[in-house]
């Protein structure tokens, strides 16, 4: 009805921890929006996601949803108002693509640490494009952690983002970053960013491709 996107989801909405979503196959596509992600909305710690796919995973795209976009990917978060920490996130597959604005992400918000993202494709990883109008945190293609930007309240407070990020490893042949695609390891609050860590035998990155990590306090906050 255009109100959500597909998933495969645990979350936790109260004070218990959220449970572990595993998913072994050959090949994995997640497209138009589709996501697999474990969240947390409460008091109880996110779940942990691990998706081997000894093949392939193909991640492409995403839905707007009342304007908000929605990408396709893997997912491992701290929602507004959470308090838990968000899950690890593991990867294992033969050849990765994520492209066309999808995203494999874990992310920390409020005091809340965000999860370990782990990355293991044995052939090789393609990052790249966008969706419309994509800005550096929203739309563009990308594997990342992030301690997300503040927000303001249903009481109009704001609330800061004091946890760290989680650390991002990834091992590959070869990783390829392009054309907007990013891999980034950031903070937007007073918590620490975490560390990036790259092993591999070929790095690419081209027209407009970024690999970073870094803190950027936005104004404000």
């Amino acid at each position: 009805d255009g109100e959500f996107p597909s998933d495969l989801f645990v979350n936790v909405t109260n004070t218990g921890d959220g449970g572990n979503l595993t998913i072994e196959t050959k090949r994995l596509i997640a497209k138009d929006g589709g996501q697999i992600k474990a969240l947390t909305f409460g008091n109880g710690n996110a779940g942990n996601v691990t998706v081997k796919a000894s093949e392939f995973i193909d991640l492409d795209g995403f839905v707007l949803v009342n304007d908000e976009i929605f990408p396709s990917g893997l997912f491992t978060k701290v929602e507004r108002g959470g308090k838990g920490n968000a899950g690890n996130l593991t990867v294992e597959t033969g050849k990765l693509t994520v492209v066309n604005g999808a995203q494999i992400a874990s992310t920390a918000r409020n005091a809340s640490k965000g999860g370990e993202l782990n990355i293991n494709a044995t052939d090789s990883i393609l990052v790249s494009g966008s969706a419309p109008n994509a800005t550096l945190l929203s739309g563009r293609s990308g594997i990342f952690v992030s301690a997300d930007p503040s927000y303001t309240d249903a009481l109009g407070e704001l609330v800061p983002t004091t946890g760290d990020s989680g650390n991002l490893l990834i091992n590959t042949g070869k990783l390829t970053v392009e054309e907007g695609g990013t891999v980034i390891a950031d903070t937007f609050g007073t918590g620490k960013a975490g560390e990036l860590t790259l092993n591999v035998s070929e790095l690419v990155i081209r027209n407009g491709g970024l690999v970073r990590t870094g803190s950027l306090v936005e104004e404000g906050a």
